[in-house]
């Protein structure tokens, strides 16, 4: 198991669990109340600065323009890096009579494009969820994935079938389970590849005074094993949040990831420090401006 890959996963899954919410965001400010505006609109801007073991520095930004209300939701957003060219990326949300629609359209900096269709369906007397997703690459071809997630009595379960282009199956099976009293959330998930081998991962997390903590334990295809212990504190007083990650891989090998964020007048700041398994540091420098507006 590759600890970096491990690390760039769970950076990736969270950038974007981010994105999703802030493109779809709260449906409340779309209902007109007594002549009250039908939606809003914004913009986000964001510039990270990387500097490396050398001190050598990098810098992107990301710019956002977002508009929701109506039922629709739409988000442009451009990535300007330290290479010549930028990135883009196109989003549109419609909630339907079963559930919602989405289209993603990804451009990169070559001018080379791609593509992503999600349609989701709600049953709420079943408790059922099902998304059906179809990406089209820059190569133009072809991936599929369909979910389908079930309520049960104490959480949730969700399996999900990927279909690559040259036609294999994988699956991805996964439990959740909450215990409301003592603040514990248990999540089981199993990954199996079109060869048959598997990966597991199991994790337990718990509410603490001021935020949480979380323990994962990574079982891999050939049976070794990697651990993650995550701590989150904020103090909503002072609009600051700690986040601790720490990485132990199959050989023994350690990482770690300290990330403070500031509440700010018009967004957020953070600093990141990254300890590579080698002992190298990279820091990564974020700030985030919002500007948002109601929209007639």
């Amino acid at each position: 198991m590759n600890l970096s890959k491990l690390a760039r996963y769970c950076l990736l899954l969270a950038a974007a669990l981010v994105l999703v919410l802030g493109v779809i965001g709260d449906d409340a400010g779309a209902r007109d109340r007594k002549g009250k505006a039908t939606g809003r609109s914004g913009q986000v801007s964001k510039q990270t600065t990387r500097t490396g073991p050398n001190g050598g520095q990098k810098t992107w930004s990301k710019d956002s323009s977002w508009q929701r209300g109506g039922g629709s939701a739409s988000r442009d957003t451009t990535w300007t890096g330290p290479r010549r060219g930028q990135a883009e990326r196109s989003d549109r949300a419609q909630r339907t009579e079963q559930g919602s629609q989405r289209d993603t359209q990804w451009t990169d900096r070559k001018g080379r494009t791609a593509s992503r269709e999600v349609e989701g369906h709600v049953d709420r007397d079943a408790g059922e969820r099902s998304r059906d997703v179809t990406y089209t690459g820059r190569d133009g071809e072809t991936r599929s994935r369909q979910d389908v997630t079930t309520r049960t009595d104490d959480g949730y379960t969700r399996d999900s079938t990927f279909t690559h282009k040259n036609g294999e199956v994988s699956s991805r099976e996964a439990t959740v389970s909450r215990d409301a009293e003592s603040g514990t959330r248990t999540k089981d998930v199993l990954w199996t590849n079109p060869e048959g081998e598997t990966r597991s991962a199991n994790s337990v997390s718990t509410r603490t005074e001021d935020g949480r903590t979380s323990e994962t334990l990574l079982t891999g295809r050939d049976g070794q094993t990697a651990t993650r212990s995550k701590s989150v504190s904020r103090d909503p007083e002072a609009g600051s949040r700690t986040q601790v990650v720490d990485w132990v891989g199959p050989k023994g090998q350690t990482a770690s990831r300290v990330t403070e964020t500031q509440r700010t007048e018009d967004g957020r700041e953070s600093a990141t420090t990254l300890t590579r398994p080698d002992g190298s540091v990279v820091t990564y420098e974020q700030s985030v401006e919002r500007d948002s507006m109601p929209v007639e």
